[in-house]
């Protein structure tokens, strides 16, 4: 029988693009990394594993997107769709496996905005295409760098773009296209 574990190891490795650099067990979990074969690409693919065999976590992790790689770090996935919060882990099925490869053949799919003062990026916008809709972006926004009191006050005052120097916008295809 498959399980996640074997799925991500061959999925990932299937056109030798990424590697698997590191696995381990910690407590209840199973980490497994994997990196890209080719030096210009800096994305790294983080995979968490229940004992149980349910997928806790998949995070693609990039330096050029920190907005994107915290919000990642911000969810978990769920059984049943996010209706209940009550068990974590996505189980092994068809279903969730046609997810997953529909996924990989797409790709990441979305924008992260980073809004930039002084040469260091204080806040990002992100902003991704879930499901069949490519229309109506789901976004959140990520704060990356702590703010003073005064500058939390300034914010709700003044203009978004009064307050950075400048912004740049980044296509998350770019950190993972597709396999």
């Amino acid at each position: 029988m498959r399980n996640w574990e074997q799925y991500f190891r061959d999925r990932l490795s299937v056109r030798g693009q990424y590697y698997m650099a590191k696995q381990e067990m910690h407590g209840n979990i199973a980490f497994m990394i994997f990196k890209s074969q080719q030096n210009t690409n800096e994305t790294t693919i983080e995979i968490r594993i229940l004992k149980n065999g349910d997928l806790l976590s998949l995070e693609f992790i990039n330096p050029k997107t920190p907005g994107f790689t915290k919000q990642q770090q911000q969810e978990l996935s769920y059984k049943y769709s996010y209706a209940s919060f009550v068990e974590s882990g996505v189980e092994y099925n068809e279903t969730n496996v046609k997810h997953f490869e529909k996924f990989f053949i797409e790709g990441l799919r979305g924008t992260e905005i980073q809004y930039i003062k002084r040469g260091k990026i204080i806040q990002s916008d992100v902003f991704q295409y879930y499901g069949i809709d490519t229309q109506s972006p789901y976004g959140i926004s990520v704060t990356l760098a702590p703010l003073s009191f005064i500058e939390k006050l300034k914010t709700l005052f003044i203009k978004r773009d009064k307050f950075y120097d400048t912004k740049q916008e980044i296509q998350l295809s770019q950190v993972f296209s597709g396999l």
